[in-house]
């Protein structure tokens, strides 16, 4: 009886063992022209470190770097994602400032339909969608350098 515990435990630890998930990381940059080319730098820079770490942190997660701005008198946001997820810490460099807007909360809408596949022509890269790994949790983090305070921030709705 005894070892018919040790082989249902020996099963049970197998069985999370292959679960062993991840998570895909979105690092969701402000590329709007209030950024200026020095506060990019500083944003590159941090982003660069924390995406190794979160690559260090487990073979299992997955980055992708998205870039969004506004442009136009309506101010529509757009984004241009850099890299479909991946475990190899890309290169990026700074896209042409996407207007003067930072409409994250309009971003966000973006990203959420290159995660579902749904077309978006405010999806201006060649990459259009984000496939994400079945059982990887999502991460997201937002470089800007939007305030935020109650009542009147850019990014209160996001």
């Amino acid at each position: 009886m005894k070892n018919v515990y040790l082989i249902y435990l020996s099963f049970l630890l197998f069985a999370f063992k292959g679960y062993s998930q991840g998570s895909d990381v979105i690092f969701w940059l402000d590329n709007s022209g209030s950024v200026s080319n020095s506060e990019y730098a500083e944003m590159s820079t941090s982003i660069k470190a924390v995406m190794q770490k979160v690559i260090d942190c487990n073979p299992n997660n997955r980055i992708s770097i998205v870039q969004y701005g506004a442009t136009g008198a309506a101010a529509t946001s757009k984004i241009w994602i850099e890299t479909p997820f991946t475990n190899i810490i890309p290169v990026f460099t700074r896209r042409n400032p996407v207007g003067g807007g930072s409409f994250a909360h309009e971003a966000l809408d973006l990203i959420g339909n290159a995660l579902d596949g749904i077309a978006n022509p405010n999806i201006i890269s060649p990459i259009t969608t984000l496939n994400r790994t079945p059982g990887n949790s999502l991460v997201i983090y937002l470089f800007t350098d939007t305030y935020r305070s109650l009542g009147s921030s850019y990014i209160v709705n996001a």
